[in-house]
């Protein structure tokens, strides 16, 4: 924002901004001094997702009415905050913090598990939908959902974001496109105090993945075929398109 009000192009990564209000407010910002923005999403710019959309506007799989996105990560938890401990040699905790409410060092925080707490992050959504979603909001020209749903949520707490969840969002018909939805599932079923993954140290049982069912049939049907951590699956009429993260790995 300070870059933007002193007239200085900005190039930001994800999350962008911890609020949608936030994001809302940075959006202002840039039309008002007219500054070159851009996002970090370095995956939009590859071959990947830019061959997807040829196979969707081509009618490959013909008129895509769902998807189901996936990521392994799990960004969130189901414990208290962790007791506190010594701030790490070199970290300036206070800047660190930011414009966070006040807190003491603790695990599970720094430097990635910062995701899954609500004070900071925006859970496995915010850390991994800008990647895998990115392909289907593009492929299928969306815009504005008319309906959201959260169908299934596991784990979580006042502080933490769940360590799973299956979200749906319900999208009108665009110009030569149908009405589709868009389903989410992220992170891990059945895990211990901390869902992530990339978690400083272990505590419990990493859990299962929480895959949506049609991968799960289709890696049955086809145990050759490899499916990534991330992924979507897009189905269409005339049969299901899946590509990994970044449009790569692309089968039919």
């Amino acid at each position: 924002m300070m870059a933007m009000q002193l007239g200085k192009g900005v190039y930001c990564e994800k999350p962008l901004t911890h609020t949608i209000a936030e994001a809302r407010k940075l959006a202002e910002m840039a039309r008002t001094t007219k500054v070159a923005t851009q996002m970090g999403n370095q995956g939009h710019c590859e071959e990947g997702y830019r061959r997807l959309c040829e196979y969707v506007w081509s009618g490959a799989v013909g008129r895509i009415t769902e998807t189901h996105s996936w990521t392994g990560r799990s960004n969130g938890g189901i414990g208290p905050r962790p007791a506190s401990a010594p701030v790490p040699a070199g970290l300036n905790w206070d800047a660190w913090l930011g414009p966070a409410p006040a807190r003491d060092y603790h695990a599970d925080l720094h430097p990635h598990q910062w995701h899954g707490w609500h004070d900071f992050g925006n859970g496995s959504l915010g850390n991994m939908g800008c990647h895998v979603l990115d392909g289907v909001y593009w492929a299928l020209k969306l815009e504005h959902p008319v309906r959201i749903e959260a169908e299934q949520v596991f784990g979580g707490s006042d502080q933490r974001y769940p360590t799973g969840t299956r979200l749906r969002w319900d999208f009108p018909a665009r110009a030569g496109q149908p009405a589709v939805k868009v389903y989410w599932y992220d992170g891990r079923i059945g895990v211990g105090d901390t869902g992530d993954d990339n978690k400083a140290t272990p505590k419990g049982p990493k859990g299962k993945s929480n895959l949506p069912p049609l991968v799960q049939e289709l890696k049955q049907k086809f145990p050759e075929e490899k499916f990534d951590d991330s992924g979507t699956i897009y189905v269409g009429e005339k049969g299901i398109l899946y590509t990994s993260t970044y449009g790569n790995h692309m089968h039919i």
